[in-house]
């Protein structure tokens, strides 16, 4: 999670398992790439939603903020922008490979670790973007 103006952001994972007996299954028989996920901004004195913001992929990795944009990044490889207030999208990239990892922003830089091959081409590198 992150935090800042009153507000918590919190990632989240949709992912379900198979069958009846979800508890037997191992965690490495589901696939994340069939999940989805969210980031969630809550009002951190009431706990009310403020407002939630859909993903394709999942949201394994963090939520940082800097001024007043949260970013945060899927298992699919892209990593979004959001306006803290509204949660629109300001911005993303699709970065050359999956991301478990979290964002996270240093003076006027967001790094985030792209590492998780899906696909033959995935390259896992270190990206970094100049926020202004």
């Amino acid at each position: 999670m992150a935090y800042a103006d009153g507000r918590l952001f919190v990632p989240d994972v949709d992912l379900c398992g198979w069958g009846s007996a979800v508890a037997s299954q191992t965690v490495s028989s589901i696939d994340p790439a069939r999940g989805s996920g969210r980031l969630v901004a809550l009002d951190a004195a009431t706990g009310r939603t403020l407002w939630d913001r859909r993903l394709p992929s999942p949201d394994f990795g963090c939520a940082a903020v800097s001024n007043d944009v949260v970013f945060t990044s899927t298992y699919a490889g892209t990593l979004y922008a959001l306006a803290t207030a509204t949660g629109r999208i300001l911005w993303s990239a699709k970065l050359p490979a999956g991301i478990n990892g979290c964002p996270a922003v240093a003076g006027d830089m967001v790094i985030v670790g792209a590492g998780i091959r899906e696909n033959p081409g995935d390259r896992p590198e270190l990206v970094a973007f100049r926020v202004r």
